[in-house]
């Protein structure tokens, strides 16, 4: 039997090795896809939940991004952020509002002595402590930073939390490299990084309120109402009470980010689903093409069968053991090659997002995945040659 199958294989060796090319390159996209959809997948959660609080919701006024940086955007009312201070469902209350002056700022961490214009935001003075001038920046600034200039030059290092914590930033309010500065320049301030916060806005430095008010005043002028608050929940239940109350404003809920997170998945689930299906189906035609080829000429063995009544498992294996043969050959040899091809990326990219700052890493299949996209394959291609099969035998016994 061994012999028949090894020797029919050899007389029919192009048509042998496109079966087998076939099957591997169709279980190597599958396995592929199935990676790039589950590391897309870790990345949205990544950048979602990792600063998504339930708990947080933040209040906006009727602005967009061009009146956040007019000197005619009204803001948020003063009356809100005390009205929220003093309500029993909320805590942790921080209302930011953006500095309408040039502002200039030398920081320490890098060799040269960046100097730069900064737009700089004042928070409630309680967010901000554990300094004489404490300064705040935001996460994902940072992630920004390392993703698209460290490493870029040597005077661009990457930089991790710690590595920030206590360095010092030299504020000067009126003061600019690239607009005219002031007539009149605020005496400068040296601070100290002290927090790395997900609630702070995602570009720019944030200082205490009372410091950016009296160092304003010194140029006569004041700080503006308030553009933004966030504030958190002390209890869930109590969110959907806060946005009823406060409904006159743009309210925004972490929680229903959650929500747009779930319809993402479901929308990248589809994409590569759809993208698996299309990809599978054609290489399927391909080897039912193939299959129909192989057990055409295979009509004199069915005859035989037939005649001499051959039944039982032996019978089946004359004409079923070449395919199911070159199918497992190339599905085995597919997975193998596609593991270890993954394996390679994800060396060579988490050394990458490593050397860049970032956190999250790419994620291998586990066992369980690769046996089940593994056993799914098979049942399908194993069925598609059962039923072939079964349609060869019956027209060559009715001729």
């Amino acid at each position: 039997m061994i012999s028949f199958l090894f020797s029919h294989i050899r007389s029919h060796i192009f048509r042998s090795v496109s079966m087998i090319f076939v099957s591997w390159v169709c279980i190597s996209i599958l396995y592929f896809l199935f990676f790039c959809y589950i590391n897309v997948v870790w990345v949205i959660t990544y950048y979602n939940h990792s600063i998504v609080n339930e708990k947080r919701f933040t209040i906006s006024g009727d602005s967009n991004f061009f009146t956040i940086f007019s000197k005619n955007s009204p803001g948020l009312p003063k009356s809100l952020v005390t009205d929220l201070e003093n309500s029993a469902m909320v805590e942790k209350v921080q209302s930011f509002s953006l500095v309408e002056l040039p502002v200039l700022a030398k920081f320490s961490l890098f060799s040269f002595g960046l100097e730069t214009d900064i737009p700089v935001f004042s928070v409630s003075d309680s967010a901000l402590t554990g300094a004489l001038v404490p300064v705040g920046l935001s996460r994902s600034m940072i992630d920004f930073y390392n993703l698209q200039f460290a490493g870029s030059s040597a005077m661009f290092p990457q930089i991790t939390p710690s590595f920030l914590m206590g360095q010092s930033v030299i504020i000067t309010v009126g003061a600019s490299k690239i607009f005219p500065s002031l007539p009149q320049v605020a005496t400068s301030i040296t601070g100290s990084i002290v927090t790395i916060g997900d609630d702070f806005p995602g570009f720019g430095i944030v200082v205490p309120e009372s410091i950016i008010r009296a160092k304003m005043e010194e140029v006569w002028y004041s700080l503006g109402n308030p553009y933004k608050v966030v504030a958190y929940a002390k209890n869930t239940a109590d969110l959907d009470i806060i946005r009823t109350k406060y409904s006159s404003y743009s309210i925004k809920l972490d929680r229903d980010s959650i929500k747009e997170f779930e319809k993402k998945v479901l929308l990248i689930r589809s994409i590569f689903v759809g993208i698996a299906v299309f990809m599978a189906g054609i290489f399927i035609l391909f080897f039912l093409f193939l299959l129909f080829a192989f057990f055409r000429e295979r009509r004199d063995v069915f005859r035989m069968v037939y005649i001499f009544g051959l039944t039982g498992i032996r019978a089946r294996l004359l004409t079923l053991s070449e395919p199911i043969f070159l199918f497992i050959s190339g599905s085995v040899a597919g997975t193998l090659g596609i593991m270890m091809w993954i394996w390679w990326i994800i060396k060579i990219g988490n050394q990458e997002l490593l050397a860049r700052g970032v956190s999250y890493q790419l994620i291998l299949l586990n066992d369980l995945d690769i046996l089940s996209i593994y056993l799914l394959f098979t049942i399908i291609f194993v069925i598609l040659i059962l039923v072939i099969e079964t349609i060869w035998r019956k027209k060559s016994l009715m001729r």
